[in-house]
């Protein structure tokens, strides 16, 4: 009785395509060593992207707030980041920083910190390719969240200027106002049908003078604190946040000029700060100068139609900044305008807020 010998077939290699009618074969083993490859590139690049903020013997500035709410107002930091819709990071925070007597013992949470979003970075790209995104907006997106968090630790806000010298670094925080009034007002006008005066006027007179209501809401302050930088590092720490010198006794605003050929609105003086010198830091505070002012109110006007018992008819105009006051952007992080020296220093160049008028009509039945 003859046996028919058994065929064994193994697999070696897979093909990937292109963009071309061929495909290459690559080899199981290499295609293996790749993805070891990108695991490990996915894993390392927020450790090495967080590295200058993470083994350090003093803390970022929030390290020093979260570690002393954390210990003697718990619950604080859980409550303000639940008011920002992260309470899960709020929850992280405290329980940590609740855990440790002093920013030195951060230094180990915050690299497995880089660790575990290294390791989000992987899963997301795996589950990305998982439904079908290819290979290389997968790796973009998992790139992205590996460095954008990094991004703001590194950046120069979040270190003190000199941290041998952490008490120099206490000062206005960026949403300062030295006077701030707001308040909103409902008015409900005394006639018709009800009312204080004409109270017995017929129902046409009554839908053409009754039932309307004016409502105001406001907000003035003066202008969010602003820090100003040098434009160099002139301590040689290579730190990040190296301020400017304050020229004290000059004003630190100018009037408010447009510059037509620049498109650009001058406001803190150039002459009221300086650089330092080679191996000093600057003097001027943190939060040193103020921001220019914030006015704005916002207006409605309704008027309510009694149809029947049940039906009503309400007509509303609401206008947002009512007095078009331009509300200038200011103060944003590497631009330029409040760093010392810089061509476009303590200038603004955009605003935002125009009034916007809307008219609706709602029907209640």
């Amino acid at each position: 009785m003859s046996s028919v010998p058994k065929t064994v077939m193994t697999e070696a290699a897979i093909a990937i395509p292109i963009g071309n009618p061929g495909a290459i074969a690559v080899p199981r083993s290499g295609l293996r060593l790749r993805m070891w490859m990108l695991t490990a590139v996915l894993l390392m690049l927020p450790l090495v992207a967080y590295w200058p903020a993470t083994f350090h013997d003093y803390g970022l500035r929030d390290d020093y707030s979260n570690l002393r709410e954390a210990h003697e107002e718990i619950g604080k930091v859980v409550m303000f980041c639940a008011s920002h819709a992260r309470p899960i990071y709020g929850w992280l925070l405290q329980a940590t920083f609740g855990q440790t007597s002093s920013v030195q013992n951060l230094q180990w949470m915050r690299f497995l910190a880089a660790l575990l979003l290294g390791v989000i970075s992987l899963v997301s790209f795996r589950g990305l390719r998982a439904l079908g995104w290819s290979f290389n907006n997968s790796l973009i997106v998992a790139v992205l969240l590996a460095l954008l968090p990094s991004a703001q630790v590194i950046a120069g806000w979040a270190f003190p200027q000199d941290p041998y010298d952490q008490l120099n670094d206490y000062g206005k925080c960026p949403q300062n106002t030295a006077s701030l009034f707001n308040g909103y007002v409902v008015y409900e006008l005394p006639f018709g049908h009800g009312r204080q005066f004409a109270s017995n006027i017929n129902r046409l007179e009554d839908l053409a003078i009754g039932g309307w209501r004016v409502s105001t809401s406001f907000v003035l302050h003066s202008g969010f604190a602003q820090t100003i930088f040098a434009n160099t590092d002139t301590s040689g720490t290579g730190g990040f946040s190296t301020r400017a010198n304050c020229n004290f006794g000059v004003s630190s605003t100018v009037p408010m000029v447009f510059n037509p050929n620049t498109q650009l609105l001058s406001f803190l003086n150039p002459a009221a700060v300086s650089t330092p010198a080679n191996g000093t830091f600057g003097n001027c505070p943190v939060g040193a100068f103020d921001g220019p002012d914030f006015k704005s109110a916002d207006l409605s006007v309704a008027k309510d139609f009694s149809i029947t018992e049940r039906h009503k008819l309400e007509f509303r105009m609401d206008a947002v900044n009512i007095f078009n006051h331009p509300i200038f952007n200011f103060g944003q992080e590497f631009d330029g305008q409040h760093t010392a020296g810089a061509s476009n220093y303590g200038q603004i160049d955009s605003s935002q807020g125009s009034r916007q008028i809307q008219f609706a009509l709602k029907y209640t039945f």
